[in-house]
């Protein structure tokens, strides 16, 4: 849905425009005073496509920063607000290969750490890295089924791809989920290969497809 031609920020009695003439979400609002003001007050906004609400950190106690005429609104973007995924496994080396044959088919490379034996890293470029340990804490067997994760979602870069995941998965520690409806399992308009690996941890692979 399209917003307004400008978006407000909306404090107490207070509207602001912004520097932008559209938000996203996970943006940071940055008010500063003119000149001789003593604080500097960070908002963080949370967009539904008609109003923003914000939460004020950096005032007085029961205060509002003062907003006039030579205040001015700078939007801050984060390109990832995800920072990573952490996955507990009870066999890494198992677990492990199957999630590297995945990961490194579809864009993504190890960042291998020798000094930590007890974990594995995976990085693609501006996204979250996803992490698996073997972790001494770890008190049960993963269950997709019970409260918690159920599974990943990410995207495989065309439907080629795909169809080769589809084909080699099952000697590569995974074995295909609702594999009668493939590729459309998730609707009609949704082209993915759902699969699940040894120890239970659900993907679901998409290819992007036009509208």
């Amino acid at each position: 849905m399209a917003g307004p031609p400008h978006e407000l920020l909306q404090l107490p009695n207070r509207v602001v425009p912004t520097a932008q003439p559209a938000l996203s979400a996970f943006q940071c609002v940055t008010l500063r005073e003119g000149s001789g003001c003593r604080e500097t007050s960070t908002l963080a906004a949370s967009i539904d496509h008609s109003t923003i609400t914000v939460s004020v950190a950096g005032t007085r106690p029961g205060a509002l920063p003062r907003i006039s005429g030579r205040a001015a609104a700078t939007v801050h973007r984060m390109t990832n607000p995800v920072h990573h995924i952490e996955l507990w496994t009870t066999d890494l080396q198992r677990t492990g290969a199957s999630f590297d044959w995945l990961l490194t088919r579809i864009g993504w490379h190890e960042d291998v750490d020798a000094a930590w034996p007890e974990g594995r890293v995976w990085r693609c470029a501006g996204a979250p890295y996803i992490v698996l340990e073997q972790s001494p804490a770890v008190n049960g067997p993963h269950d997709r089924m019970r409260a918690g994760l159920n599974h990943l979602a990410l995207r495989a870069p065309d439907r080629g791809t795909l169809d080769r995941l589809r084909e080699d998965c099952q000697v590569n520690g995974w074995h295909e989920l609702f594999a009668d409806r493939y590729p459309h399992a998730g609707g009609r308009q949704h082209t993915a290969l759902f699969i699940e690996n040894d120890e239970g941890f659900e993907c679901e692979i998409v290819v992007d497809t036009p509208d």
